[in-house]
């Protein structure tokens, strides 16, 4: 069997974040923000855990997927090096999360842009360091 490849290094953290869902033309938030924590990030996406998804009646993995030209923002907020660091992504993937009397929902994010950029940088070098 192999072994799980990543095109970059993977970090376990528990981020606090705030999630919305945007319409990426006219920048207009569709819904949220919806409360979460990153439990694993690299420089293409994360693993966000999220204790809803649904905000009347949008759903945010469905919905977004759904909806041309929509995308999720993530506001990460990791002080005090970083304050309301903003990255756009797309969901790929859901689960549901169960451990004990917890009952979340996990989400898989790629994010959109360039990997490379300075901020993605800068994010992975405080992640790195937690």
């Amino acid at each position: 069997m192999k072994g799980e490849s990543r095109s970059a290094k993977r970090y376990s953290r528990f981020l606090p974040i705030d999630v919305v869902a945007m319409d990426s033309d006219c920048n207009e938030v569709l819904a949220g923000p919806f409360p979460g924590r990153i439990i694993n990030i690299s420089r293409h996406g994360a693993c966000l855990l999220m204790s809803r998804v649904i905000l009347n009646s949008f759903h945010l993995f469905y919905s977004t997927k759904e909806k041309e030209n929509s995308c999720i923002q993530l506001t990460i907020n990791i002080q005090p090096e970083i304050i309301n660091c903003k990255i756009t992504g797309q969901p790929v993937w859901m689960d549901i999360f169960r451990e004990g009397d917890i009952r979340a929902f996990k989400m898989g994010i790629e994010f959109v842009g360039d990997a490379d950029n300075e901020e993605m940088a800068h994010l992975e070098q405080v992640v790195s360091k937690r």
